[in-house]
């Protein structure tokens, strides 16, 4: 499998954005016809008519989400930009498809959609999933949904996040068509090999008092070591903050399974009218809780190292293929793209695609043939391919 990335940065120039694209494909000698393309783009590329006129003058299907920032060859650092990541090749297969509305039982609708497109009898190489961002639904539910249907295939993607203050932009992209309601799937099936990595924080940077979660529905955190969640946060004096929505981005609060699985990043939303803990993914009963504190030099550190190891592992990858949460890049202290230059100092010419995402999507590890998936927050994730 070959992949490729082409972009525009005209925003509002249609001609202009499909020449620039088309020109690019030109320049690669074409893209064969079993391809499949991942977008990500600024939701101004929606409302301007450049997002839907780029994808429909392409011959295959297009999946993926807006971001608020993202980088990508070339030393490309940006906002206002569109990117297509191009999977092609003569050795695999690929099938697409968009579920229906995910406001009511997404397990059923995600479920059907996978089984409508989902080759028979075969496990995927890769499933790539995008979504809008909907704080009703936990992506939890997506990943496990996603798990269970393909018999454990690793699963790779996003929710969608814009830089508006409340998040009325998350689009998911399909065709040329945009949802906040539905999800994307993207099943490769072929002889690839892709290998995941994630980057949370520094051990150091997460204090070592622990807590037990009591009491929880999904991502609603009810009760800490028996007691109500407002008087855990009591003791750590971040009674304030909690009444702010997502005040606590640079908090993240870190969850041991106590299964032998790494430890995995939730991010704290707000409270309830019930004043119980909004999270932005579960809050697995019986989990150890800790609390981490995110900074800029520490989101620097973490990201370059799982470069370093996924660069030395893979001698020459044909794609630096990541997402990396909107908090880490809300902690880098109005430096916004300095997460995107670091990776860009250390990978030379290897091709790159990097969005900022509202939930990350990538495995932990793999086990009896099965992939872990798991959705992320405050978290960098990287497939290598």
């Amino acid at each position: 499998m070959k992949s490729f990335v082409v972009y525009t940065k005209e925003i509002d120039n249609i001609d202009g954005a499909v020449t620039d694209i088309s020109k690019q494909i030109t320049d690669l000698g074409g893209i064969p016809q079993n391809s499949v393309g991942v977008i990500l783009c600024h939701y101004e590329f929606i409302f301007s008519g450049v997002m839907s006129a780029v994808c429909k003058s392409l011959t295959f299907p297009i999946v993926g989400t807006i971001t608020s920032t993202q980088g990508i060859n070339n030393n490309v650092a940006e906002m206002f930009v569109l990117s297509v990541l191009i999977f092609s090749g003569d050795d695999i297969t690929i099938k697409t498809g968009l579920t229906d509305s995910l406001t009511e039982n997404p397990y059923q609708k995600i479920k059907d959609k996978y089984l409508d497109i989902a080759i028979p009898g075969k496990k995927p190489a890769l499933i790539l999933s995008y979504a809008g961002f909907m704080t009703m639904n936990s992506g939890d539910e997506y990943v496990r949904t996603i798990s269970e249907v393909s018999g454990g295939a690793p699963v790779f993607g996003t929710l969608a996040v814009d830089d508006t203050t409340d998040f009325s932009c998350c689009f998911m992209i399909y065709n040329g068509d945009h949802y906040i309601d539905r999800m994307g799937l993207i099943l490769i099936y072929g002889d690839i090999h892709p290998e995941f990595y994630t980057a949370i924080i520094s051990p150091e940077k997460i204090f070592p008092n622990t807590a037990l979660i009591t009491s929880a529905t999904g991502h609603i955190m009810k009760e800490v070591n028996n007691r109500p969640v407002t008087e855990f946060f009591a003791e750590l004096n971040l009674t304030t903050a909690t009444q702010t929505p997502y005040a606590m981005t640079s908090l993240p609060l870190v969850l041991d399974f106590n299964d032998g699985t790494p430890m995995v990043a939730r991010m704290f939303i707000s409270l309830t009218p019930n004043n119980e803990a909004l999270c932005a993914a579960d809050m697995t009963e019986g989990s150890t809780l800790y609390i981490g504190i995110t900074e800029k030099a520490d989101v620097l550190h973490t990201t370059t190292e799982v470069i370093k190891k996924a660069l030395a592992a893979n001698k020459k990858p044909s794609i630096i293929f990541a997402y990396s949460c909107i908090a880490r890049n809300m902690t880098l202290d109005g430096d916004m793209y300095a997460e995107i230059n670091a990776i860009q100092k250390i990978i030379g010419d290897v091709p790159m695609f990097l969005g900022y995402s509202g939930g990350e999507i990538c495995p932990t590890q793999v086990k009896n043939n099965e992939s872990i998936n798991r959705f992320h927050n405050s978290t960098f994730i990287l497939c290598v391919i």
